[in-house]
């Protein structure tokens, strides 16, 4: 006879990060300013994922990845994962270019369509993507990029 393991999930919380009085991501100012302050000044490209509840409050932010001085690999499965589990409504991607460059990727907009392709058969809205570095940033919505 073969057993079959009986699982659990559990999401941890590891920290608290600072963030405006108003979770409601109502400003892309407000929240590009919170990703210049969390992953602005990493050495390494990260993607992060903000999740947001039905009422566009932000829960929660995720590290998803972390790569080299100049690209970071993912999948949707490690973009939507904790998206899933936190029932989260909706989610912001991020990601930082290391390099202080502001000017997206064929990879990052290629990633960013990916991204809400996969949040539509989820019914998980991803609302916005930014690019961040140590003191600018710039939203993909706002460029009409998505």
């Amino acid at each position: 006879m073969k057993n079959i393991d009986v699982l659990s999930v559990k999401v941890v919380r590891e920290k608290e990060v600072p963030f405006a009085e108003d979770l409601k991501f109502n400003s892309s100012t407000k929240v590009g300013e919170f990703l210049i302050n969390y992953i602005g000044d990493n050495d390494r490209e990260a993607i992060v994922v903000l999740l947001l509840d039905a009422q566009l409050n932000i829960n929660a932010v995720h590290t998803v990845a972390i790569g080299t001085l100049s690209e970071v690999a993912t999948h949707p499965r490690e973009v939507f994962k904790l998206a899933v589990l936190k029932n989260a409504a909706s989610i912001i991607l991020a990601h930082n270019h290391p390099g202080c460059s502001m000017i997206p990727s064929e990879a990052d907009i290629q990633l960013t369509k990916k991204m809400v392709e996969v949040g539509e058969l989820l019914r998980i809205k991803v609302i916005d993507h930014f690019i961040v570095s140590c003191d600018n940033y710039i939203s993909l919505k706002e460029k009409d990029l998505m």
